[in-house]
């Protein structure tokens, strides 16, 4: 599923950046054709972008350090990291880790979590359409009620 790209035509001496594509491997099966726009865009610009599968990652804390392996391997920290699974604790896991990261774990937390949005938005006076918050047990008793 890479796409091998040869950069040496695009960095013209340049420093390449390295940034991490992170999505869930049947994710990544789907957007395989916004995956390869990613890193085809990436290498014209100098950045060498890696696609990264969640399902090959640990992650967590070790000896009072974070860490992250892929592939049972250690790797050298990229430039940035863009943040396509929705997964809040691995991006913040990344920011602690100092790798900046798009889509972060505040934009996942909240933008992934329409009750979360509507709370967050609240106190921004931005008008909604009034929304009450269910568990999911509770919906069939409201749905009777409508």
């Amino acid at each position: 599923m890479i796409v091998d790209i040869n950069l040496e035509k695009y960095s013209l001496g340049v420093k390449v950046l390295i940034a991490w594509l992170i999505y869930h491997q049947d994710s990544a099966i789907y957007n395989r054709k916004y995956i390869e726009f990613y890193i085809e865009e990436g290498a014209k610009q100098g950045i060498e972008v890696k696609l990264l599968l969640v399902e090959e990652m640990e992650f967590g804390v070790k000896d009072g350090q974070w860490f992250l392996q892929y592939e049972k391997n250690e790797l050298a920290k990229p430039d940035f990291a863009i943040c396509r699974a929705i997964y809040p604790l691995l991006s913040k896991q990344l920011e602690y880790m100092g790798i900046r990261v798009f889509n972060n774990s505040f934009v996942s937390e909240i933008c992934n979590d329409k009750a979360k949005t509507y709370q967050y938005l609240a106190k921004t006076g931005i008008k909604m359409v009034d929304s009450s918050f269910y568990r999911n047990g509770q919906l069939p008793k409201v749905m009777d009620q409508v």
